[in-house]
């Protein structure tokens, strides 16, 4: 997904009727809500394409019931706002689903993390 200039991933684990986005930033740092709105105009990015996944598989009843979540990384960042598209490719290389391990190699050091994808 790109959304106001900055890359993040949907993933939709249909084994085991799960939809987590993968980002490197934080949850609430605007770039796209994750809540459910009454109204289309109030509803996340995520949650839409979520709804739109639902009514193209409607042969898979259990996605409709599917849990949207953020998943957790430890190299998450709150003010990198530049390397997004790095991050994406590189989660879209390396997620195996979310019952694989996932590890991209990113550094979890605040020291790293600003240098880790400049080089």
């Amino acid at each position: 997904m790109i959304e106001r200039k900055h890359f993040y991933l949907i993933f939709f684990d249909l084994e085991n009727a799960k939809v987590e986005v993968i980002d490197n930033i934080v949850s609430n740092s605007g770039f796209y809500r994750m809540s459910e709105g009454t109204k289309f105009k109030e509803t996340g990015t995520p949650c839409k394409v979520k709804n739109y996944m639902v009514g193209y598989l409607k042969v898979v009843a259990r996605m409709a019931a599917a849990t949207l979540t953020k998943k957790k990384l430890e190299w998450e960042t709150s003010d990198n706002f530049n390397d997004c598209g790095v991050f994406a490719m590189r989660h879209m290389e390396m997620y195996k689903g979310s019952d694989v391990e996932f590890e991209c190699g990113f550094s979890t050091r605040k020291i790293f993390k600003t240098c880790n994808c400049k080089t």
